[in-house]
């Protein structure tokens, strides 16, 4: 009786052991992965957005891992949005967390759309 407990004991400790050391593989195999990973869309753009006849101009910036940053000024000074673009170019909602300024669209068709309370409009950008 005592015996079969120890045995019932050490497969469930070896089965745990098996399932840890595989979640541990896969979370080194995605490290490497994510380690390893260059954006198609790496660099630095250039671009415009417009709301009816005005005109504005921001820089973006994509970064190895797919993360994006963007410069744009207001006034005296400089607003920043973050967000990521994907494997296809689609930019979801990079935006300012002080503004509320929000940019959506692709960078391989090289247009979208720009959002900021009720104001809205349309972008293009190249890439430099």
């Amino acid at each position: 009786m005592f015996s079969r407990i120890i045995c019932r004991f050490l497969l469930c400790f070896l089965f745990a052991m098996a399932v840890s050391c595989e979640r541990i593989i896969e979370q080194n195999r995605y490290r490497n992965e994510s380690e390893n990973y260059t954006s198609p869309f790496q660099g630095k753009w250039s671009g415009t957005y417009t709301n009816n006849s005005e005109v504005s101009t921001f820089q973006l910036t994509v970064y190895k891992s797919g993360s994006v940053e963007v410069s744009r000024p207001v006034g005296n000074s400089f607003d920043t949005l973050y967000g990521r673009v994907g494997e296809s170019g689609v930019l979801n909602s990079v935006q300012s967390a002080s503004s509320g300024f929000i940019l959506n669209g692709n960078l391989q068709t090289k247009t979208g759309v720009w959002k900021q309370g009720n104001a809205s409009g349309t972008w293009t950008i190249i890439k430099n």
